[in-house]
């Protein structure tokens, strides 16, 4: 791959290893692979955690890229989808 090409989405690669070297965030991440939108109530005992602790690591997870909120009677979890560009062929 030539190194001066320009890339339409390119991801933080080590912040996004950061993120997901944690035990309970990369736990949540694989959760939310299946599509579905989860609570941070059934993320917590998905990774047996206190919500508390499970709200603060979704809070980095959306801040940093790897889940999105959306409004579903209430505060749901869901993965993005990457942008159509990354997709791999």
């Amino acid at each position: 791959m030539d190194s001066h090409c320009e890339r339409t989405w390119s991801p933080d690669l080590a912040g996004l290893a950061g993120l997901l070297a944690d035990g309970t965030r990369a736990s949540f991440c694989l959760a939310l692979l299946d599509g579905r939108a989860w609570t941070a109530a059934e993320l917590a005992r998905h990774a047996g955690v206190a919500a508390p602790t499970a709200t603060g690591h979704l809070n980095l997870l959306v801040a940093g890229g790897p889940a999105s909120t959306g409004a579903n009677a209430g505060r749901t979890w869901r993965a993005p989808r990457a942008p159509r560009s990354a997709a791999m062929p």
